[in-house]
């Protein structure tokens, strides 16, 4: 998040090199995220997959 507040301020700043450091850093960091997004959403899958036990 603080890599995107970053690139937010340099846009508004209309800083380009700091800008430009910033996109290097998200793409250098993107393949975590999207390895942490699809664990997510697996395990999201396993726990909505589970039948829940309601008592009347």
């Amino acid at each position: 998040m603080e890599s995107i507040r970053r690139g937010l301020r340099a846009l508004s700043d209309l800083d380009g090199p700091r800008l430009e450091s910033v996109i290097d850093e998200l793409q250098r960091i993107q393949p975590e995220f999207q390895r942490l997004g699809e664990r997510c959403r697996a395990e999201a899958e396993v726990r909505t997959a589970e039948p829940t036990v309601t008592s009347s």
